[in-house]
């Protein structure tokens, strides 16, 4: 049995006409005759009662009729529920971002388009660099907001520059007794705490910068899991961190018991996608981001 089979019994069952079947299918009626000829052969079964005036479906065609009316009528439920789900997949944009970049630090435009509640995008905020990065890869995210210096290796990902961020160095003022006029070269010789390399690469790199364009030198570099164990060495004194500003406003962090360092660093924050990506949405985030960037 096969369509074109199908389509002559169907289009015959309900006209009750050879040649007004043959007529709705755009075919010659001795080839609808033809068709069923063999579906009849095929399954053994007469189908239609025919005589000069008169075609009616047989018991066994009113079974097959039925059933076949069935399946089409399912058939056309499932490609409806395809096609929704479809469009739902290629109207929405699924982000990972990084937890500490602040939204409110963001260009207004970009921040507006993923806040938009009527649109469907869902954003996850993860801790974890190296997840983000993953969730990208895996199609978990359709696209990652995060510092470009934690991705790396990435051939097929392209990143969009969204924003700059300083980097500064923070000191609990009990290391600094003493020697607050010295300025950054108060730092010299004391502990740092840079998050694990895994999840946030290239720190120590940075910290390598920092001492040799200031002169100072660091009496040892602690690797800790995250950010928030790094807060927490620098507020109970046991050493300074590298820190742009909106990480340490994520926090209770008392500001006034420690000193702050401004640096000849930046992170980089960018929009991270495939580059076979074809979602709507993403090309049109993309878009306000280079429009955004053209403006400043």
């Amino acid at each position: 049995m096969d369509a074109k089979q199908i389509q002559c019994f169907l289009a015959i069952a309900d006209c009750k006409n050879f040649t007004a079947a043959a007529a709705r299918l755009f075919i010659s009626q001795p080839a609808v005759s033809r068709h069923i000829a063999n579906l009849e052969d095929e399954l053994g079964i007469i189908l239609f009662k025919r005589d000069k005036h008169t075609v009616e479906l047989t018991p066994a065609g009113e079974i097959l009729n039925e059933g076949l009316l069935q399946l089409a009528e399912e058939f056309k439920v499932l490609i409806e529920k395809a096609m929704r789900i479809q469009k739902s997949k290629t109207n929405s944009l699924r982000i990972g971002i990084a937890y500490y970049v602040s939204f409110h630090t963001l260009p207004h435009s970009i921040t507006r388009f993923l806040m938009d509640t009527e649109s469907h995008i869902s954003i996850v905020a993860s801790f974890d660099y190296s997840e983000l990065k993953t969730g990208l890869k895996s199609g978990k995210y359709d696209a990652i907001i995060t510092l470009q210096k934690t991705l790396h290796d990435l051939d097929d990902i392209d990143c969009i520059q969204i924003i700059h961020y300083p980097i500064f160095i923070l000191c609990s003022n009990m290391l600094l007794k003493g020697k607050e006029h010295l300025g950054i070269k108060a730092l010299d010789n004391i502990d740092f705490y840079i998050p694990d390399p895994g999840t946030f690469s290239k720190a120590e790199e940075d910290l390598q910068k920092i001492c040799q364009e200031y002169g100072i030198s660091f009496r040892s570099v602690n690797i800790v899991p995250n950010t928030t164990t790094q807060l927490l060495m620098c507020t109970t004194g046991k050493g300074a961190i590298m820190l742009h500003k909106d990480l340490w406003k994520a926090f209770d962090f008392d500001i006034n018991e420690h000193t702050i360092f401004p640096t000849i660093l930046e992170h980089e924050i960018v929009l991270a996608y495939r580059k076979d990506s074809s979602n709507p949405m993403l090309k049109e985030l993309a878009g306000l981001i280079k429009e955004n960037n053209n403006d400043t």
